[in-house]
């Protein structure tokens, strides 16, 4: 049913109610497994906060969002790696959504980040963070920090999976 208006669910509001986990109480790794170890879930010692939470996501989440209809999940956790925008009222999440249509994920969208120095800190923390997992030896992306300090005006971009639309359409 493509009826609009389509509905519209945040991130922490789904995980709240389909895997019974507070997102607002799990802004580290730490937390998060305890949480998640407490309801259950299955949390290994080499997880990333990433890692558990599509873990949990894809396990309690995608399976519980209608068929019949499309829905918009927005506002995902600022801890998954992103160049979006924060929420301006919690910097907990960020302007994303992703739409999903008969239970599949069709389209991935957010606001541009545009804010340079938050662009650094982000891609710093993710160099670190791959060094750790990957021993990865690369930098960060120093042209887009300097096109950003040059000035980017607020912008945002989506992603439709034009496979995943035809897959829908054809059943």
């Amino acid at each position: 049913d493509l009826t609009p208006p389509w509905p519209k669910q945040t991130v922490r509001d789904a995980v709240l109610v389909h895997a019974r986990l507070d997102l607002h109480s799990c802004q580290t790794l730490s937390a998060f497994s305890d949480q998640a170890g407490r309801q259950g879930y299955e949390v290994r010692a080499d997880d990333t906060w990433d890692d558990l939470f599509h873990r949990i996501f894809v396990q309690t989440v995608e399976p519980a969002l209608p068929s019949d209809r499309p829905v918009f999940l927005t506002e995902y956790p600022a801890q998954l790696p992103s160049l979006a925008r924060y929420v301006s009222e919690d910097i907990r999440y960020v302007e994303r959504f992703e739409l999903y249509i008969g239970g599949l994920e069709l389209a991935n969208a957010f606001s541009e980040l545009n804010d340079p120095a938050e662009q650094r800190r982000r891609f710093e923390a993710d160099r670190v963070r791959k060094q750790k997992a990957e021993g990865y030896t690369g930098g960060i992306d120093e042209a887009l920090l300097a096109a950003l300090e040059y000035g980017m005006p607020p912008s945002g971009g989506i992603a439709l999976g034009l496979d995943r639309l035809m897959m829908i359409y054809s059943d």
